[in-house]
């Protein structure tokens, strides 16, 4: 048996790093990506945390990577030696949802980092070579002058920071008033919500309040644009025009209510593994 080094879940509160099979000879739609840089996601820890359950032991952690296409099965465009980043979901390319830009709600969709107790689901990109089906629909091709620490934020970190912005302007359009006049607070401000940051920057928000319990962040948050206080009086204390909730937190959610204006727009990507409902 062929192996790789990986990081895999154990147990609650424990993974390791060792040996594992190394995926070998992709099947029809496949590839097999060499890892060159990989990401840790928030919602990661929710198993490892135990406030999700159902991951199988021995699971390849991970859903944000970017790599070389080292092997390739049938039917298959993509070549060996092209530079590649993944969407953290494979997609087929074909369904009703990839074929009207909801690929992360695709038909066959499965989650990289993934397998249930009853082994069905896929490995993820913690690994120095991953499974990738529906190789075509799942990859993107890197241009020569994006690295691959970059392209690991393509296809989880970056695209869910832009979509959080961009939704919170789209449902504030019927306003009539301009972007540059709008006020947004983030909440949040790890590797996502510092893309929101900066989405909702490249986007014309006027105002872009940062918050969070860790000022390290907060400091970087500011770094990219955003205000680090006088949210409480902005808006002669009417509330946000809208909120970018990005922790995936009961509390965090609650905050957002709180922050926002009547007729304003809470936008909210945190992965929310609790029961505690809605605020």
């Amino acid at each position: 048996m062929n192996t790789m080094k990986a990081v895999v879940f154990d147990e609650p509160y424990k993974v390791s790093y060792g040996d594992v099979e190394r995926p070998s000879n992709p099947q029809p739609g496949e590839a097999i990506v060499r890892v060159m840089a990989c990401g840790l996601c928030g919602s990661d820890l929710h198993p490892y945390r135990g406030s999700e359950a159902g991951l199988r032991t021995g699971t390849v952690c991970g859903h944000e990577f970017a790599g070389i296409v080292e092997e390739v099965g049938s039917g298959v465009k993509l070549t060996p030696g092209e530079r590649v980043a993944a969407s953290f979901t494979t997609a087929c390319g074909r369904c009703w949802f990839c074929t009207h830009a909801l690929s992360s709600r695709c038909d066959s969709a499965q989650l990289f980092g993934w397998v249930d107790e009853a082994g069905q689901g896929i490995h993820g990109g913690q690994a120095q070579f991953v499974r990738v089906p529906h190789a075509d629909g799942t990859l993107m091709r890197l241009p020569d002058d994006v690295t691959f620490e970059e392209g690991v934020l393509l296809g989880d970190i970056m695209a869910t920071g832009y979509f959080c912005a961009k939704n919170a302007l789209s449902l504030l359009a019927d306003s009539g008033i301009p972007p540059e006049q709008l006020s947004v607070a983030v909440v949040g401000c790890g590797p996502v919500g510092l893309c929101a940051v900066a989405s909702a920057r490249a986007l014309g928000f006027g105002q872009i309040f940062a918050v969070d319990r860790v000022q390290s962040r907060v400091d970087a948050a500011v770094k990219l644009g955003a205000l680090g206080q006088g949210l409480e009086s902005a808006n002669d204390g009417r509330g946000m025009d809208a909120v970018l909730e990005v922790v995936g937190a009961y509390e965090a959610l609650k905050l957002s209510f709180a922050l926002v204006r009547a007729g304003g727009v809470v936008s909210s990507v945190g992965v929310h593994a609790h029961d505690k409902g809605f605020p």
